[in-house]
């Protein structure tokens, strides 16, 4: 018997040993250049895995024949037509399979892939190998033979791996790795091949020499003509897909995909001038998000921008054909809706797109409820141009959110003034901290059974130089509006603080919190430097909400409430029973006292308003929570609640809302029972 080496490196030909080399580089170059395009394809990923397979297949076949023919073994050889078919058969196919686990991300399915194409290769020179006839038998070693297929699972596997890794535009680790790959399968397994001389030759179907250059020929030009054409695709393609981006993004709002304002403002025109010519009506519809900014401020922008996208993906789902949408600003969109009769169809889109959005959003696992505000403005009734449409739009916008938000509100003539009057409200209002505008009353809490003060009432007021003193429920939705609540709310906390910390007795000190200040991000570490500035006992604060923070954004709600409970500081529920009051909110949320509406108590002699003032009280008792009546302003009611149970009381009764120097005897003597006339 004679060794491989002695028998089949007779005579060589380096030529072609450089094609083979060629080939086997360019079909594992071209292989991985395929497989980023299945990675991105998605649907299409299937027919980039058959082609994947079908290059690394007839390439590594045609490597391992263009390898075979550079050796001249000096007797005649031939191959065997249907195993030399077989071969490439089996290497397409069985390193397809391989490749389709290749792109997934499991560690176990990079095994698998690496296996498999291991097997297809090996598989390949096998079978191929024995399509080889000459006058000789081959003899296998199955050690060497095991080594060679481990050596190139070995590889297969690597370049799986460094597949997933590459971070480079040329996937040069994984192509050689491949190439290693099937190199150490080849040469390993030749070998593994000895041959003993035998005159006899199997008869069948079979390929000479110049037979085999033609059919390799063939499979190494489909290898190159596939691999120069796939790598050409894939760089025209790439270029236009970012030169559609770059167009994408000059007209379309870049979070949203919506159409943005230049594309509105376009369409407006257009459609306007249609409009006019054929006397049909045309409308601008803008829709404001209620409660966005405080999803921002609570939950971040990320949170923001997803919430955002839910939203445009929401409002393009209620358009009808003919009807645009655009994003113009953080959270406002714009609706062109053409012909129909006005205002009848602007109504029935704004109310699509109301009851879009009145469904709750999951944003990164937190369920988030938000409402809409929305402004209408028709052409030619409110505006002959594009520009005043949306302009009297949006006016009509800002009366809607200034009536309360959640509404729809038409263009009127009327409202221009009452707009322009807000404006300058809002101008003044972000002007009144540093023009010592703002100042503070103090309304107190009394014990009826002890008769004493346990508590006073921080309350804003806005000394307007030319309007007055302005109450906050006048004021507090601007402040809102336009961002100013921070900073307002912030002054108020630190005066409060301030002069409590002057007080000789320890009493309560009940601040009044917005929602859109409550959810801003940071609640907790403000309110502990504020206590720390003032040197205020954290215990002496308590912290009023009203019902809004609860069902809005629940989960983020009980954060804040626990880590302002973590300082020391006490949360009161105010205004208890002028929302969608649940008992059950005094189960989930950590409250300290609860605060009974004053229409509850003004209606006492009501049989349902007093057994809700009882189921109130009962429930709070059990759960060790304070129950205050607001709004007690006759002793009727006072007999009322004293007889139902309710300790606490805060009215006009008692006293109203005054400077703290005017409950100077309460505050500064060792008895706080003595009231300010």
């Amino acid at each position: 018997m004679h060794h491989s080496s002695q028998w089949f490196v007779h005579a060589h030909d380096v030529r072609l040993v450089v094609v083979a080399a060629l080939v086997c580089s360019l079909a594992a170059f071209t292989v991985f250049t395929i497989l980023e395009r299945a990675r991105h394809a998605f649907r299409s990923s299937a027919g980039w895995i058959a082609l994947a397979g079908l290059v690394c297949g007839v390439g590594t076949w045609a490597t391992h024949f263009i390898a075979m023919l550079s050796y001249d073994p000096g007797v005649p050889a031939q191959y065997d037509l249907s195993l030399t078919l077989l071969s490439v058969l089996a290497a397409v196919v069985i390193t397809a399979a391989g490749w389709r686990f290749a792109l997934q991300t499991s560690r176990p399915s990079a095994i698998i892939a690496g296996l498999l194409i291991a097997g297809g290769i090996s598989t390949m020179h096998y079978t191929g190998m024995a399509a080889l006839r000459v006058p000789a038998k081959l003899v296998w070693n199955p050690s060497i033979v095991l080594l060679s297929i481990a050596a190139c699972a070995l590889f297969s596997t690597w370049s799986v791996v460094e597949h997933r890794r590459q971070s480079t535009i040329i996937p040069w680790r994984a192509t050689i790795a491949l190439i290693l790959a099937i190199c150490a399968l080849h040469f390993t397994a030749m070998e593994a091949v000895g041959v003993a001389p035998n005159a006899y030759m199997a008869p069948g179907a079979a390929l000479d020499r110049n037979g085999l250059v033609a059919l390799v020929l063939a499979g190494s030009l489909l290898v190159v003509a596939v691999g120069f054409f796939v790598v050409l695709f894939d760089r025209v393609t790439e270029r236009e897909r970012a030169a559609a981006k770059i167009a994408h993004l000059a007209y379309h709002d870049a979070l949203t995909g919506l159409s943005n304002r230049s594309v509105l403002d376009t369409h407006l025109s257009r459609t306007l001038e249609e409009a006019q010519s054929t006397g049909e009506q045309l409308a601008a519809i803008c829709i404001d998000l209620d409660g966005f900014k405080a999803v921002n401020d609570s939950l971040g922008h990320a949170a923001g921008d997803q919430l955002l996208m839910q939203v445009a993906g929401r409002l393009r789902s209620v358009l009808r054909q003919g009807e645009l949408i655009a994003r113009v600003g953080g959270d406002e969109f714009v609706i062109v809706q053409k012909g129909g009769v006005q205002p009848a169809a602007a109504a029935l889109v704004a109310d699509r797109a109301m009851k879009a959005l009145e469904e709750p959003f999951v944003v990164f696992g937190a369920a988030v409820t938000i409402g809409a505000s929305v402004g209408v403005a028709i052409f030619p009734n409110d505006a002959t141009s594009a520009e005043e449409l949306t302009n009297r739009a949006d006016t009509a916008l800002y009366r809607a959110k200034a009536a309360g938000r959640g509404a729809t509100q038409f263009y009127d003539a009327s409202i221009e003034t009452s707009a322009q009057e807000r404006q300058g409200f809002a101008l003044a209002l972000a002007g009144a901290i540093g023009a010592n505008q703002l100042r503070l009353v103090y309304q107190p809490v009394l014990s009826i059974g002890s008769g004493s003060v346990v508590s006073f009432e921080a309350l804003l007021r806005w000394d307007h130089p030319e309007l007055g003193e302005i109450a906050p429920e006048q004021f507090i939705g601007v402040a809102e509006e336009r961002g100013t609540i921070h900073d307002i709310g912030m002054w108020v906390l630190k005066q409060a603080c301030s002069d409590a910390s002057r007080w000789s007795q320890p009493l309560t000190l009940a601040v009044n919190f917005s929602p859109v200040q409550f959810m801003r991000a940071g609640l907790a570490e403000r309110v502990a430097n504020v206590l720390a500035d003032t040197d205020l006992d954290p215990s002496r604060l308590e912290i009023e909400v009203t019902e809004n923070v609860l069902i809005n954004q629940p989960e983020q709600a009980l954060c804040v409430f626990n880590e302002l409970r973590d300082l020391g500081v006490r949360i009161a529920l105010d205004d208890f029973g002028t929302g969608y009051s649940s008992l059950s909110y005094f189960r989930v949320f950590p409250f300290d006292k609860v605060k009974i509406d004053k229409g509850f108590i003004a209606d006492l002699d009501g049989f349902s308003s007093k057994e809700i003032v009882r189921s109130v009280l009962e429930l709070s008792r059990s759960l060790g929570i304070s129950v205050v009546a607001e709004g007690v302003e006759t002793p009727k009611q006072l007999e009322i609640l004293r007889k139902l149970g309710c300790d606490l009381v805060q009215g006009f009764l008692v006293s109203r809302p005054q400077p703290i120097h005017q409950f100077r005897a309460v505050v500064r003597r060792r008895s706080p029972r003595a009231l300010a006339a």
